[in-house]
């Protein structure tokens, strides 16, 4: 059982090592990830059969979707806690034997509780594990090439929600509902496989002064961090909402065409945006965040203004176009940016918070889409409310690009109050809107408290642990760095 644990990596590494074997990492991810996701995506491709072997409306085939996504996101604090204790591969193992036994489960018993049993609670658990630890382990592996890496393995989804609706179609004209399902159960197991690419890294943010303490206790110190820190809490809620708009109109779209189209432009768009995120503009100019908002923006006014111009399959095909496209580009910095607003020895545990708090959404948002559609017999509002869903997570995402740019332009310190120690004082330069302009910082040890700040939005940003400031020099940065760890410890 050691074998699998995080820690047990003979090297020791001082950071991520952005490369290397995190490619395998990131090719394992994908293998996951598209068997994962691809099945998600493509689940509204059996939402016919099922109305019609059970006798149901929407709002009974769309409460499966909805338990199989809110187990999907909150089965993640199980999975931390797996992940913790025995590491990568065991914890996705567990993961695609879950997947597997569900799918196989409902095909043997056919029952309408099988399918809530198997799909809903087994399947959802299954790919929990699944993102979970695929975020984590390459946010390990790499940190300036982080993006690419994601929006690379993340292009799995789109490669097998290509191929999953028409496959899907031609197993179920062949062997029937049942018989299509027992297959595809099959294929789930295949994240077994994935899991194997998944080698432990021994990073010395590992070992810290928190190595003694329980996995309960630790989770419960980094949700602690979490919940003090104002900008994690605003992108979490951006993206609950982001991913609850996205997958809304996904159970309703029943065209495997449509699907396929769409799916094939986010092939495209997923390693671009990788691509265009990791580029200077974008990060040091434009910014990841102010991006992440603007990709989202796009993709809600698609969803809103949808019902008013599709009304056949040429403008639904151009429709999945413009989703393919916008959906693809949220990928490159959609989950790369949490590990700018948190420390990577809690990043795991910011992974699962995130997904604890999507949860909800995903299970509510679905769920309405369906009761809606049946009360009314119109689709309209399924695609209303998913685009004011993603507007509102783009202002969230707005709001936190807003706060770092005024953290890092406007915090002004003005007095520190320092118990044994002389004090230090740098001038940091402005290159690119993020340093900060002619300001005098002030080195200050644990407990020191500061006196006077600025703040926005009725928080303090002065005492902002997650601003990154970068100075000319190397004693300059370092300096920033040590203001920002005495800040942090204020904070806490």
């Amino acid at each position: 059982m050691e074998a699998f644990r995080s820690h047990n990596g003979e090297k020791l590494y001082d950071g991520p090592p952005d490369g290397g074997y995190g490619w395998w990492i990131a090719a394992g991810h994908f293998i996951n990830i598209g068997i994962g996701y691809g099945f998600t995506k493509s689940f509204g491709i059996f939402f016919p059969y099922i109305k019609e072997e059970y006798s149901v409306d929407n709002t009974t085939t769309s409460l499966v979707f909805s338990i199989m996504m809110f187990t999907q996101y909150s089965g993640s604090l199980i999975g931390n806690l797996i992940y913790r204790q025995y590491g990568p591969r065991l914890t996705l193992m567990t993961g695609g034997i879950l997947c597997g036994t569900g799918l196989i489960l409902w095909a043997l018993l056919k029952s309408l509780f099988a399918l809530y049993l198997g799909v809903g609670l087994f399947v959802g658990l299954g790919f929990s594990f699944v993102i979970l630890v695929g975020n984590s382990t390459l946010s390990r592996y790499f940190k300036k090439r982080r993006p690419q890496a994601l929006a690379f393995s993340m292009t799995g989804v789109p490669v097998m929600s290509i191929i999953f609706p028409l496959v899907y179609e031609f197993l179920y004209e062949t062997f029937g509902m049942y018989g299509a399902v027992l297959i595809v159960g099959a294929i789930q197991l295949n994240v077994c496989v994935g899991a194997s690419f998944f080698r432990p890294i021994n990073l010395k943010s590992d070992h810290t002064g928190t190595a003694n303490l329980t996995i309960i206790k630790k989770l419960s110190n980094a949700f602690g961090r979490l919940i003090r820190n104002p900008n994690f809490l605003m992108y979490s809620t951006s993206i609950a909402l982001t991913i609850s708009g996205k997958f809304m109109v996904n159970p309703f779209v029943k065209l495997y065409a449509i699907l396929s189209i769409c799916s094939g432009i986010d092939l495209i768009s997923r390693p671009l945006g990788g691509r265009l995120c990791s580029t200077k503009f974008i990060r040091e100019k434009l910014g990841t965040f102010e991006t992440f908002s603007l990709c989202v923006i796009a993709l809600g006014c698609c969803n809103l203004f949808a019902p008013f111009w599709v009304n056949s399959f040429n403008t639904f095909a151009a429709y999945g176009v413009i989703f393919g496209l916008c959906f693809g580009l949220t990928i490159g910095v959609e989950w790369s940016n949490v590990s700018e607003l948190v420390e990577t020895d809690i990043l795991s545990d910011a992974i699962t918070f995130i997904q604890l708090e999507t949860s909800i959404g995903v299970l509510l948002a679905p769920l309405a889409g369906g009761y809606i559609s049946d009360k009314t017999g119109d689709y309209s509002y399924v695609f209303y409310i998913a685009g004011i869903l993603l507007l509102a997570a783009a202002a969230f995402a707005a709001a936190v690009a807003v706060r770092r740019r005024c953290s890092l332009k406007e915090m002004v310190v003005e007095e520190v109050e320092q118990v044994g120690a002389p004090r230090k004082s740098s001038i940091m330069q402005e290159k690119d809107g993020f340093e900060m302009t002619n300001s005098v910082m002030l080195a200050a040890p644990e407990g020191s408290q500061i006196v006077n700040s600025k703040s926005f939005l009725g928080v303090n940003v002065a005492v902002n642990p997650n601003a990154r400031f970068r100075g000319k020099t190397k004693e300059e940065t370092d300096l920033a760095e040590g203001i920002t760890a005495s800040c942090a410890s204020l904070h806490a």
